[in-house]
């Protein structure tokens, strides 16, 4: 898990600035278009497994995509209003 976070921090603060050198050539991007497919399909992964764990959370706990619904939208409103 910590490597995902990692991996997301440094692609939202550092992956472009690492990669400079990489845009103005083809070659480059084709090789930053890879890196950044795999980080997808990596991210994806890690989100497909978060989900099945969270999933049998909420049906061990009675909790129906409803409620969780509500909740959620209960969030979003007070941090609309805050």
């Amino acid at each position: 898990m910590q490597s995902a976070v990692d991996k997301r921090n440094w692609l939202a603060h550092d992956y472009f600035w690492d990669r400079a050198g990489h845009f103005p050539t083809y070659p480059g991007r084709v090789t930053m278009i890879r890196e950044l497919t795999e980080l997808a399909e990596q991210f994806d992964a890690m989100d497909q497994q978060l989900e099945t764990v969270y999933r049998k959370w909420m049906e061990r706990n009675a909790i129906t995509k409803e409620h969780a619904q509500r909740a959620l939208d209960a969030r979003i409103e007070r941090a609309r209003h805050s």
